[in-house]
């Protein structure tokens, strides 16, 4: 049989002990006495666990450690003083691989979800942590259901690669739903009097301020927190294009951004920098927390927006605009294609990316893209000449 107890015990003979299992107990070789401990118990070469004195202890782990192997289900670590399966250490893998592949929004993202689950889990055998104890820590979080769905949807992503790379049994996981509200929009007459007063406060100093916020309301398939990703060496204007490259995209796919002409004209009147400088950035003599080089800022171009709102009297209250930057960028944008293009080509050219498929078809989506801009053009062109209107997503969404 595999394994066995010990001791490093001596006989008051000076003789040594040696495990008898028909006896149920350990006796000396020279003059047969019963060993009272300390006990050990031996599986294998990795395996070594003390039990003091308590030989039913003892022989109850090698009768489990036997079953085990019996049936197939042994594995070494599971016993291990370093606890290679432990929760926080598999974690602690998984996020250093995570780090390399995400944005360091998104992986801190990561690392606070699973700071949360190791608080409650702490370095336990992940093999042991089943189904209910993760639907106990997941409506255990005292947030809404969009923000739990978060969690489980990291956790679920967790539990997949430690399935491949461990061969542990995939947990499953609790039904979450929620439903999204509604975000407040505005009418492009509205949207183009935002950017015109948005160009009139801020291009003296910082002329790419507003040439950012523009090109949101225009390449409606590339998110603020994208776009002042781009660095320079990622703006071709041979071609001409923005190229955000995958590990500084969301969804981890490059995104192909073909430029109107007016921006081409716009960037080339811009001194251009080293390929590696953010090309949305601080210009000298900036004033405040920003310094001259750095990036946008996730709220610096959100702030621009307030002010220019406040100035337009485009408030609903003291300290909230009529509709947040991404609501009246990139979403009445997309609302407002709904006149001229159906809900599938809208689709198609927003950059909603979904399978592995999307490297292969990137340059034609981006064309395909490409293709709404005559549209947007066509229906900014004629808001100019119209009167501002507010209205709720509800009410102008894409049937």
């Amino acid at each position: 049989m595999i394994g066995t107890i010990d001791s490093r015990a001596k006989c008051s003979c000076g003789g040594n002990f040696r495990f008898d299992e028909n006896r149920a107990g350990l006796f000396c070789r020279s003059c047969n006495a019963r060993c009272d401990g300390p006990f050990r118990v031996r599986f294998g070469k990795k395996i070594t666990r003390n039990f003091g004195h308590d030989y039913k202890a003892a022989e109850m782990f090698l009768l489990h450690l036997r079953h085990e192997a019996t049936t197939g289900a042994f594995d070494a670590r599971d016993y291990s003083d370093a606890a290679p399966l432990g929760f926080i250490q598999q974690a602690e893998t998984w996020l250093s691989r995570k780090r390399g592949e995400v944005t360091p929004k998104t992986a801190k993202h990561l690392e606070r979800i699973m700071s949360r689950a190791a608080k409650v889990w702490g370095n336990r055998n992940i093999k042991a942590i089943k189904a209910g104890d993760i639907e106990d820590f997941l409506f255990g979080l005292p947030v809404g259901n969009k923000t739990r769905h978060s969690h489980k949807s990291v956790l679920h992503d967790f539990w997949t690669w430690l399935s491949r790379r461990e061969n542990v049994p995939m947990p499953i996981f609790p039904e979450i739903s929620f439903k999204l509200g509604w975000r407040q929009i505005i009418d492009l007459p509205t949207q183009q009097m935002i950017i015109d007063e948005i160009k009139r406060i801020s291009y003296a100093r910082n002329p790419k301020a507003w040439l950012a916020i523009r090109m949101l309301t225009r390449y409606f398939h590339i998110r603020p927190g994208e776009l002042v990703r781009i660095t320079e060496g990622n703006i071709n204007l041979q071609i001409p294009v923005m190229i955000l490259p995958p590990k500084s995209s969301k969804t981890g796919e490059p995104v192909m951004v073909f430029l109107w002409e007016d921006d081409v004209d716009e960037i080339k009147r811009l001194p251009r920098g080293l390929p590696a400088l953010p090309f949305f950035r601080h210009p000298a003599g900036t004033r405040g927390c920003a310094r001259a080089g750095e990036a946008f800022g996730s709220a610096f171009l959100y702030k621009l927006w307030l002010r220019a709102c406040k100035n337009l009297g485009l408030m609903r209250s003291e300290t909230l605009p009529i509709c947040d930057l991404y609501a009246g960028t990139r979403h009445s944008t997309i609302t407002a294609l709904g006149e001229v293009m159906s809900p599938e080509e809208i689709q198609q050219a927003s950059g909603h990316r979904t399978g592995a498929a999307f490297v292969r078809y990137m340059q034609g989506r981006a064309r395909y893209a490409q293709k709404a801009t005559a549209a947007i053009s066509d229906l900014q062109k004629r808001a100019r000449g119209e009167t501002a209107q507010v209205v709720s997503l509800e009410e102008r969404r894409v049937k």
